[in-house]
């Protein structure tokens, strides 16, 4: 009880317009922190991916190989992303067609 008085009496001084603003802010920030998630999560996937092909590429190039293997891995990686974007670029023109 005593925390919905507090919070009624925050908004006691602003308008219908400032109420209705900060009440848009919530799924904003919401939204906002579900993004900066998802970017930590595939930052760390990307490091687990990136030592997972390093370590690939390793054991079918003998040591002291280090331009072919990475270049071997610049290719590999390069092709990753290519696919990966063209698949998310389909998924978006799905999403953005009109439904009939």
């Amino acid at each position: 009880m005593e925390n919905t008085l507090s919070r009624d009496a925050r908004f006691a001084g602003l308008s219908r317009t400032e109420k209705g603003a900060l009440m848009e802010l919530k799924p904003t920030y919401f939204g906002t922190m579900l993004s900066l998630a998802t970017v930590a999560f595939g930052l760390i996937a990307a490091g687990a991916w990136n030592k997972f092909i390093s370590d690939l590429i390793a054991i079918f190039l003998k040591p002291g190989s280090g331009v072919l293997a990475e270049l071997i891995y610049a290719v590999i990686v390069t092709i990753i992303a290519i696919l990966v974007v063209q698949h998310l670029g389909k998924l978006a023109e799905r999403g953005s067609e009109p439904k009939a």
